[in-house]
């Protein structure tokens, strides 16, 4: 199985590796593993606007269930450093912030809470008006209710087997 596997690993790697095409494309999506362009660029809320427009194009393009989720986190956290929220709050317009937000929402939904939770908190920061901080807010409450019940899962299910455990064993002296 695990041969297999690594069997198809292998080709995978062969087939995007041998061929142009496929190689060129592999090199371009190699910039979210942390190279990032050389040149300079100008950060507007436009630049990272269209920075997030590539990272959905890129992610649209990958298996999200084998995409590195740390590495997405680190990336999102990189585009939404504080000096970048200072200069989307003070220099983005309300398109401009609101499409900020949609894009960076559509990258967050593949990651799991416990990273997610610090992209939605950024996001809050640049939030314009009440109606998309209400909407952040409710997102994060729901991040917090799967972090409580991720925690409390693998106790009901030990209660569970234990009850189950106790029915089989009352039902068998009988």
């Amino acid at each position: 199985m695990f041969a297999e596997a690594r069997f198809r690993e292998i080709h995978e790697a062969y087939t995007v590796l041998s061929h142009v095409e496929k190689r060129a494309l592999y090199d371009y999506e190699r910039w979210l593993s942390g190279r990032f362009h050389k040149q300079a660029a100008i950060l507007t809320p436009g630049y990272l606007h269209l920075e997030l427009e590539k990272l959905n194009a890129h992610i649209a393009q990958v298996d999200v269930y084998r995409m590195n989720k740390q590495l997405l986190h680190q990336y999102l956290l990189f585009i939404f450093s504080d000096d970048k929220i200072g200069i989307i709050q003070l220099k983005a317009g309300d398109q401009d912030r609101a499409g900020i937000i949609a894009e960076a929402a559509k990258a967050a939904v593949h990651l799991p809470h416990y990273y997610a939770r610090d992209i939605w908190e950024r996001l809050l920061l640049i939030a314009a008006n009440d109606e998309e901080r209400a909407g952040l807010q409710r997102v994060l409450s729901r991040l917090a209710r799967e972090a409580r019940w991720q925690k409390l899962f693998p106790w009901l299910a030990v209660l569970a087997a234990l009850l189950l455990c106790m029915a089989m064993y009352l039902f068998g002296r009988k």
